[in-house]
């Protein structure tokens, strides 16, 4: 059977090898999702790599304003200008400030 597999921001190979094993259980068809910050935990796979961009001013401050789920308004459109600008376009930071 095929399976889809998702493990996200994952900052240790230790948090992946024991699952994946040699990988033998996985069937001809099926896709392993690794999301991470740091390429060199992928170099012993065999994979296809995705850089995900990172997103321009108003898709990030439109996420975040979704995340917030509240007017934004004065004081805090000003916080939430901060936020967005600190996060730099990466879409987990702005989720997580959300």
């Amino acid at each position: 059977k095929k399976v889809v597999i998702l493990f996200d921001n994952v900052s240790d190979k230790k948090q992946i090898k024991p699952l994946l094993g040699n990988c033998n259980w996985i069937k001809e068809g099926s896709r392993i999702i690794i999301t991470t910050r740091d390429k060199s935990l992928l170099k012993e796979l065999t994979c296809d790599l995705y850089h995900v961009p990172k997103l321009n001013d108003t898709e990030s401050f439109e996420l975040f304003r979704a995340q917030v789920c509240t007017t934004l308004e004065g004081n805090i459109m000003e916080m939430s200008r901060k936020f967005v600008d600190y996060a730099g376009g990466n879409p987990f930071a702005l989720k997580e400030f959300g």
